[in-house]
Formats: C-alpha cells, structure tokens, sequence
C-alpha cells in the first residue's frame, strides 16, 4: 500500500500514553518551521517563489521544512499534480485560496516572495509547545517500512482537538517546466493515512505516539531524494505548532520487534540426571504503538530435529518501549539425548510471523535412568503475560472482550471445561493491575463480565485471566 487514494497510506494503529510530568517541569522548544507553497509548473510567478525557496532552504536546514503542493492550473498537465491529485487539492483547498503561488508559514499566508525570507525568520524564535521526533525503518530494496512520530507535549495546548499529519516529500526532480523551472525540490507526493491525518487533544506533560505502515515499490519515488515530513496543526486556525523531517534512507532496516536472550554462564553444560540454565531476556519494541509481542522458544536435537514451543507467551510492550527478565529458568530433563543443542527465542506473532529470533547452545552429558528434572518447563518471560503452553491440552479458555474498542463497556468472556476458581484483571499499559473484576469460583461453560472503562483514559489495556496455573490474557482498545 502506498498512499491513501492513489491509492495512498496505511494506518497501523495508534496509541496514546500519558506520561505526566508536575507543572514546574514544563518549557517550550526551538521551532522546526514548516512552509508550504502551492505551486504549478505553467504558472510564470511560480518560477521566482521556487527559486526563493531553493536559495532558501539551504541555509536554515536545522528549522525549516519545505512541502509544495502542485495546482492543477494554469497547466492541468503538471507532473506533480497529476501525480497525486486528490490530496494536492485536498491540502490545497484546507486554505481555501485560490491561484499560485501561495505560501504558507506554519499555517499563515505569506504575500510575495520577497517577503518569504522575513516570514520564515519572524517565527523561528517563537517557542513551540511541542516536540516532534521521527524514527522507523526501510527496506530500500521494496521500499517498504514504517514510520513512528513521538511527540511529547512540552507546554499549554489548545483544550480542542489538532490534528497530526504526516507527508513524504521528493526532491532533485528534472523537468523542463512551461515556467522554465528545471529542478523540483520539496515536491509533494502524499500523506500518511491520509490529508484528514489523526485528530486528539493534547495536554501538557503528556506523550502521545503513532505508527504508520507504508509501501512504496510501485511509485516510482527514488528513496534517496524522499523525506517524512511531520506536523501538528490546529485545524481551526490553520496555524502549526511543530513540524519535524526525516530523510528516509537514515531509516536502518529492522524488524517490528527486538529479542535477545543472553545465558548468564559462558558456557551451559547440562549434567546426566538433567539440569536447568538461566538467561535473561530482552523484548524492544520499534513501533511507536503498543503491542502485545508473541514470544515462543523452539529446541533442535543434536540429530537435528526440532521440538517446540517450549512455551509461548503474550508480553505487552509499550510504544517504542523495552521489557526485560533478567532470571528466566529453562529446564533440560534427565532423558535428554547427549550432544549441542541449539535453543531458539522468537519473537513476533506466533506461529508464522517471526520478526527476530536469538539463539544459544548446550551440550547435555550422556543420560541416566531416572533424574531429577524430567521435563522442558520454564520459569519467566510474564510481567505480566501468559504462557500459552501452561494450560492442559484441549482447555481453551476463548477469552474474548467485546465490543471492542469499546467506550466504555466492554464484555469479557471465557469458557470453563468444569468449574474453577478464576481470578479476571484489568491491566494498564505500564503493567499495573488497575481492576480485579472476577475473584472466585466459576461455573463450567460460558461466563462473562462488564468491564466499565468510564474512569480511564483513551488507550490499551489488558484483560487477564488466570485459571489454576494457566493464564491467558487479551488486549482491549478504549476509545473514547
């Protein structure tokens, strides 16, 4: 997918964590400065408003960023425009001015070119209540990635909603223009999801994240000349708050999800009546959304077979966040064959989509007849999560939460075999159990409870339920 309406843009999601600091922490930040200038290549005053803006933009590269927009007249054949249609008018028309050139600063009209210089200058002191920063990753072979924007609400914010956008710009394009333009800079190619972009209301102290998906193979952009541009803009006044840019080949190419488990011994060597090593393990999660990670292990043999999943887990990772155990217990039981054995950690959604992987090996002496440990259990990797390999075979709990996102009622089901004493949480972002909504014994068969969200605010949560020693757990969106 590549932008919405070419069609253009995918939306992965979108979560917002309040991490809120006192009043005497706040201040304000430098100003990146966003000019936007809508263009067209047959118009003949065009020709001087882009050439100020080309001498321009090299000399405040650390707070200007350039978008131009291209008009469908005079020349309805103009590259640029016919490129991306719909949303060059779409964000053409949000001003509501007609010809070109037109040029915007943060939002204001700027008259003349002659002027575009004093404009640019005029708001680069004013402090910005926010700050915007912009990381993600890039297959420069398929042009395919993601795109997070952080932004962390420094100062007061409007107490309505402003909106969030996200554009991809290109420069160095070669065209012998009407207007006698040859190089195109800056030239708008779309936004992510959308020109609408994401609404929310921002308050002081708070850090709100998005992610974007997007793919780019079929559009002919070259990834080298191509920039994210973001910014937060109130759509009532027009006016912009913060702007941020990244040029996408600064983007390395990672996977959505990080793991790393590192033995706390040098070398593991398992004794004949079975043993047990520990490591610890590290989840990073690249996207700025929070995600529930599945995370499983898998054992090759030293005659090459595999056996697997050891155990699977569900761990809930904050935006751009990190989950770490530092004492996970895997044991090797006494009828274990001899020889290296390679224990794998997998990391993405279970079974089929593995974002990342980490390996270590062991060797385990010849057996004896009977031992000590006499299975493949493992002690760790739930703060809090569920190993989905604890439960009995055939005791599926089918824990659902409908509807779901919900505002603010959402029903959590499950399914009993027989009766069991069953304790239901309700689980934040940060780990922290928020609601007890089930403690005590439960029929066989279907059972359900009301979750009422009304006292929290927007975000994901978890739903928890713990049945003897099984668990299972599932997200729940609040989106009020």
């Amino acid at each position: 997918m590549g932008f919405r309406h070419k069609p253009w843009g995918s939306l992965v999601g979108l979560t917002v964590g309040w991490i809120l600091s006192s009043a005497s922490m706040l201040w304000a930040v430098d100003r990146m400065v966003v000019g936007e200038l809508v263009t067209n290549t047959g118009c003949v005053y065009c020709f001087f408003a882009d050439n100020e803006l080309d001498r321009l933009f090299p000399l405040y590269p650390e707070n200007l960023i350039l978008i131009r927009y291209h008009r469908s007249s005079p020349d309805s054949q103009d590259p640029y425009y016919q490129f991306n249609p719909e949303q060059n008018m779409q964000r053409i028309l949000f001003y509501g001015m007609s010809g070109t050139p037109r040029f915007f600063v943060d939002g204001t009209y700027s008259n003349y070119f002659t002027d575009y210089e004093d404009s640019i200058l005029s708001r680069m002191p004013v402090p910005s209540p926010l700050s915007i920063s912009l990381t993600g990753s890039l297959d420069q072979v398929d042009g395919s990635g993601f795109i997070n924007v952080a932004i962390d609400a420094i100062d007061e914010m409007p107490s309505y909603p402003v909106n969030v956008r996200v554009a991809v710009t290109e420069s160095n394009l070669y065209y012998h223009a009407p207007n006698a333009t040859f190089w195109h800079h800056q030239t708008f190619r779309g936004m992510l999801p959308d020109t609408e972009g994401d609404t929310l209301t921002m308050s002081a102290g708070s850090q709100y994240y998005f992610s974007y998906d997007f793919d780019f193979e079929d559009l002919g952009l070259v990834l080298e000349n191509c920039q994210f541009v973001a910014f937060v803009q109130d759509d009532f006044t027009k006016e912009i708050y913060q702007g941020a840019k990244l040029n996408l080949v600064a983007m390395p190419n990672v996977g959505r999800v990080d793991v790393e488990i590192r033995p706390h011994l040098p070398e593991i060597i398992i004794p004949r009546s079975g043993g047990s090593f520990s490591y610890t393990g590290n989840l990073t999660n690249n996207v700025a959304l929070l995600d529930s990670i599945d995370v499983w292990q898998m054992l090759t043999f030293p005659n090459g077979s595999e056996m697997g999943p050891l155990g699977n887990y569900i761990i809930p990772v904050g935006a751009l966040g990190q989950f770490s155990d530092s004492n996970i217990v895997q044991e090797i039981p006494w009828n274990a064959p001899s020889g290296i054995y390679v224990y794998r950690c997998y990391a993405g959604n279970y079974p089929d989509d593995i974002q990342d992987s980490s390996r270590l090996e062991f060797r385990k002496e010849c057996g004896v007849a009977g031992g000590t440990y006499s299975n493949y259990s493992i002690c760790g990797w739930t703060r809090p999560g569920n190993n989905r390999m604890a439960a009995d075979i055939g005791k599926a709990f089918d824990l659902t939460c409908s509807p779901n996102p919900c505002n603010p009622y959402s029903e959590i089901a499950f399914f009993l075999e027989e009766s069991e004493f069953v304790r239901v949480e309700i689980i934040n972002i940060m780990g922290e159990i928020i609601d007890v909504l089930i403690e005590g014994i439960k029929p066989a068969g279907n059972n359900s409870i009301i979750w009422n969200g009304s006292a929290y605010s927007s975000g994901i949560y978890f739903a928890s339920l713990k049945v003897g020693s099984a668990s299972s757990c599932a997200k729940i969106v609040l989106l009020k």
